[in-house]
């Protein structure tokens, strides 16, 4: 019996099915492709620079779970700090200017098991700034949130635990006074293709300029 000749294989097919285009970028492992009447095996593994990656890049300061950090930027200087994988968890970040013509960054991170830790290191943290003299001073507490209906039959994103969404926003205004302090309630619902998602920044920019970012979407400051 004589051979069966194997069909033969375009290369142009099979760079195609390669592509990140023929499949999302995150999935991993094998896949078989017929490819006229042959199976072959074709890595299927892609790799998408994720958040922590691409911000450890630009030289963000980065705070993991159940941690804080702080950063001090001159005049004329762009620096950035940020958190990030919020599933659950608490978060927040704090801006100010001080007397000296600095500027102050701070974020914090808290899973729910330590819920009475973060609001301790909050309070800390706050006492900083206030000892300082700190000014112009912005926080963005970011926090779990679900899907209600108010009266009117609109549906909002609202804090699934309000008692220490209260405790956080308290302990702020409490030690700063004069504050803009603005709640952010995220969805839990994880999306591989969202590339902000679970993430908190505080960016100071060259010209002055301060950006708080939640998923990668600017909080404005109150009354604008």
């Amino acid at each position: 019996m004589s051979d069966i000749p194997k069909p033969k294989i375009d290369p142009a097919r099979f760079e195609k099915l390669r592509s990140p285009s023929a499949m999302t970028d995150y999935t991993q492992g094998f896949g078989r492709s017929a490819l006229r009447g042959e199976f072959i095996e074709i890595n299927t593994s892609y790799y998408r620079p994720n958040f922590y990656d691409i911000e450890k890049g630009r030289g963000t300061v980065i705070v993991d779970m159940d941690a804080r950090g702080d950063i001090t930027v001159a005049n004329g200087e762009e620096k950035r700090i940020a958190t990030f994988g919020l599933g659950g968890c608490n978060a927040v970040a704090l801006s100010a200017e001080l007397p000296d013509g600095t500027r102050k960054g701070y974020i914090q991170h808290y899973s729910p098991l330590n819920h009475q830790l973060g609001v301790n290191m909050l309070a800390e943290a706050t006492d900083r700034f206030a000892s300082k003299g700190a000014s112009n001073v912005r926080a963005v507490v970011m926090t779990p949130g679900e899907w209600t209906q108010d009266p009117t039959a609109k549906w909002a994103m609202v804090p699934k635990n309000e008692l220490v969404t209260r405790l956080l926003t308290l302990t702020v205004l409490a030690r700063i006074g004069e504050a803009d302090v603005q709640v952010y309630p995220y969805s839990e619902m994880q999306s591989i293709d969202q590339y902000g998602q679970g993430t908190l920044m505080v960016e100071f920019r060259a010209d002055g300029a301060v950006n708080m970012l939640a998923e990668a979407m600017p909080v404005k400051p109150l009354g604008e």
